[in-house]
Parts: structure tokens; C-alpha cells; sequence
């Protein structure tokens, strides 16, 4: 005879629980994996700092960028090329200024209030660029990225990697950092005499 507790609804009654259990368990995996999944959906893209350029909003890669500081006067240093107004001290360290209105060769649009400075920084390349204002940091998804509009500048159009939707202009901080005309490596020889 069976005892209290062994019988046939007591081992039906276990397997039930041991089910249950199952299941619950089961459900308890997929629940944890969710946020695990929603992350990678959220890490799709990149973080950037948006920023303006004679009316036109751009961003680049927050990766690339060390720090934002306010525009002091910078140094002018023969036999440079008009885009670069000369040298800034940050935090004792002394980085090339570079405008990148005319580095990128974009269409004059009236007064603007110059007076941020972002600093870039790749591997041992380290420099300032200056920019109107600062905007934002915020994600970019690759899926919203479109291609450059037509509109833009030649020189400008080497260095964008596309326009979001919102109609920000992102900008490939690595290429412009690594491109041979914004290491500047001249002499007074090589230019003829002073600066131009």
C-alpha cells in the first residue's frame, strides 16, 4: 500500500512541478537574453559630436574626438597654408589650428560667431579644428545613413561618409586627419618666402 505522498497524484503531482519548472526555466533564459538583444540593436552605428560649419550641420565619430575648448587666439606660423590659422596652446600642449571652412572649401554664408574647438585626435595625429557651434552627441545607425548630397563641395565630398535623415553631414575624421594636405611640412623656401 502506498504511503501518503507516494502515491499515483503524488508522482503525477511531481512531474507536473518538474514541468513547470522546465518551462519556467525556459522562459527565465529567453527573458534574460532579451536586454542582452535590444543592446545590440542599440550598438548598431556610431556615437558622434555634431557640430556646424557655416550654417550646415555636421558630426564626427566621438571616438576621434580628445576634447571641446573654447577658441583662443592662436599663433600665426609662416608658410602654412591659409586654412591653418596657427597654433593653440591646450593644456600645454601646443596643436596646429585648422579652419575647416577652408579646408573643406565651403560656400561663405555671412557673419558667423567662430569660437569652438574641437580636438581631434588618430594614432600620433593630434589637432584643433575650429567650428561654429556645438551640438549634440548622438547614435547614428548605419541603416539611416544615406549618400552625400549633390550640393556639397568637391573637396568637401572626399571626406563625407554620408547624411542622416535629419540632413547631418558626417564627416570621415580618420581620412581627414591621414590626408597629406592637412599635415602641413613646408619651408619658407618651399613657399617662396612669408606667409600668403
Amino acid at each position: 500500500m502506498d504511503q501518503a505522498g507516494d502515491g499515483p497524484e503524488a508522482r503525477d503531482g511531481a512531474a507536473l512541478d518538474e514541468a513547470r519548472r522546465a518551462v519556467l526555466e525556459v522562459r527565465a533564459r529567453r527573458l534574460a537574453a532579451m536586454p542582452e538583444e535590444a543592446t545590440d540593436v542599440a550598438d548598431d552605428g556610431v556615437r558622434v559630436l555634431e557640430f556646424t560649419l557655416r550654417g550646415g550641420r555636421y558630426a564626427v565619430d566621438i571616438d576621434l574626438v580628445q576634447e571641446v575648448c573654447p577658441l583662443e587666439q592662436p599663433t600665426e606660423i609662416p608658410c602654412t597654408p591659409p586654412f591653418v590659422m596657427g597654433v593653440i596652446n591646450v593644456r600645454g600642449a601646443l596643436l596646429s589650428l585648422v579652419d575647416l571652412n577652408r579646408f573643406l572649401d565651403l560656400p561663405e554664408r555671412g557673419l558667423v560667431d567662430r569660437n569652438r574647438v574641437i580636438v581631434l585626435t588618430h594614432g600620433a595625429m593630434k589637432a584643433g579644428v575650429l567650428v561654429d557651434t556645438i551640438g549634440a552627441v548622438t547614435r547614428v545607425s548605419d541603416a539611416e545613413v544615406q549618400e552625400a548630397p549633390l550640393g556639397i563641395s568637391a573637396m568637401c565630398r572626399e571626406f563625407v561618409l554620408g547624411v542622416t535623415a535629419d540632413r547631418v553631414i558626417l564627416l570621415d575624421g580618420v581620412r581627414l586627419m591621414t590626408d597629406s594636405r592637412f599635415i602641413v611640412d613646408e619651408s619658407v623656401a618651399d613657399r617662396g618666402g612669408a606667409r600668403g
